[in-house]
């Protein structure tokens, strides 16, 4: 379903929670237009599930995120 983000509902002690992970380490989890919009429409989903109580937003590596990708963008796009 998404090409840079990793979406998935994980039951916890507390209720269910959706998980949603930046999953471009090899570009330091940098913010794509195509992450962008994933990111948007997970957000989306998230908010229609009436069972999520939470959202983890976290990033695959060591780090959380770069910052845009710049090398993603063309000209005159914004991230």
């Amino acid at each position: 379903m998404f090409q840079t983000i990793v979406y998935e509902r994980r039951e916890t002690a507390h209720g269910p929670v959706a998980w949603i992970t930046l999953n471009r380490p090899e570009r330091r989890n940098a913010i794509s237009p195509e992450m962008a919009n994933e990111l948007l429409y997970a957000l989306e989903h998230a908010d229609a599930d009436d069972r999520a109580l939470a959202v983890v937003l976290t990033g695959r590596a060591e780090q959380f995120r770069a910052g845009g990708d710049f090398g993603a963008i063309g000209v005159g796009q914004a991230v």
